[in-house]
């Protein structure tokens, strides 16, 4: 149960640096059906599609977050 309540807080602190929907909490409030599944918010599409956040920072999918945490972290390049 740890091992979830910190992933979450870490996706949490990353989202903007990830393909995640940072708005999506306040669309869930705002739809008139709660059981119709929320759409992605304009800042979200137009994130996918430049692959930046607001900041300007590149953004990383999950798959790339995993497969950088699988990296060595002594490594030496000869």
């Amino acid at each position: 149960m740890l091992a979830y309540y910190v992933e979450w807080h870490r996706r949490e602190a990353l989202k903007p640096l990830l393909h995640d929907d940072e708005y999506l909490a306040t669309l869930r409030d705002q739809r008139a059906n709660p059981v119709m599944p929320t759409s992605r918010s304009e800042g979200a599409n137009a994130k996918a599609a430049r692959h930046r956040s607001d900041d300007d920072l590149p953004v990383h999918s999950r798959n790339q977050q995993r497969q950088m945490q699988d990296l060595p972290q002594n490594s030496s390049w000869s």
